[in-house]
């Protein structure tokens, strides 16, 4: 049996854990260091591709604005034991909440500044991405239960 973390664990979700939640798990460290606070962050994904690395626009967008996302960064799916370790879930769209809510219960979704969702941005050209990545800390800012 696991013995619970002492930290609160923030557990970031999209749907392939390559590129939305890649970079907001790097983000949500970022500033967790930068405010001083504790906090276990990890990014997984609800149908993930096991063991690939995060999209390389996720990882060039990332690096440009100085959060570059951990080398070590592999794709994971989310599993019952993730989800009852999480503090909180954080999903990147509606139909993430449904199925975690279904299975898990409270999540918070992240929404940009007009309360919109994020799309997925894996079928985006990288321009897209680099204009919503500033988006992230703003929608984790303001989550929405």
């Amino acid at each position: 049996m696991c013995a619970m973390p002492t930290l609160p664990v923030i557990l970031v979700m999209c749907t392939g854990n390559i590129c939305r939640s890649p970079m907001a798990e790097a983000l949500l460290k970022y500033h967790l260091q930068k405010e001083g606070l504790g906090g276990v962050v990890i990014s997984r994904g609800l149908a993930a591709p096991i063991g690939r690395v995060p999209h390389r626009y996720a990882q060039e967008v990332a690096l440009a604005h100085g959060v570059p996302i951990e080398s070590s960064k592999k794709s994971e799916s989310v599993s019952s034991a993730d989800m009852a370790l999480a503090s909180i879930i954080l999903v990147m769209d509606k139909g993430h909440r449904r199925e975690v809510e279904q299975g898990h219960g409270a999540v918070h979704a992240a929404r940009d500044g007009e309360g919109q969702l994020r799309p997925d941005l894996l079928l985006h050209p990288v321009r897209v991405v680099r204009v919503l990545y500033p988006e992230l800390p703003r929608a984790f800012g303001q989550l929405h239960p």
